[in-house]
């Protein structure tokens, strides 16, 4: 069950998007990186490929993104365009 559009906060995705755009050859950008990219509607029947280890390289702030980034994947953000497009600008800056 996904609830309505005008209730999503966006805004977990957007600050882990602004840090891998920041600094996307540091740790903590990346394991957001590799989340995000295992969030992809076309992975979720196949399972997220990022061990969950390594949510140990972040401090308890970005967790906290993680746990925004989680509620809104639950909630079918990761097909909306945001998202698509949040993703969009994370491959431009990783290279990928």
């Amino acid at each position: 069950m996904t609830v309505a559009d005008e209730s999503l906060n966006f805004s977990p995705l957007e600050q882990v998007c602004a840090l891998v755009e920041a600094a996307p050859a540091t740790a903590a950008p990346l394991v957001f990186y590799g989340l995000i990219k295992g969030m992809a509607a076309e992975l979720e029947t196949r399972g997220n490929p990022v061990a969950l280890s390594r949510l140990r390289l972040l401090d308890a702030e970005q967790r906290a993104l993680v746990y925004g980034l989680m509620e809104l994947h639950a909630q079918g953000a990761n097909r909306r365009p945001e998202w698509v497009a949040c993703v969009a600008r994370m491959d431009r800056a990783v290279g990928g």
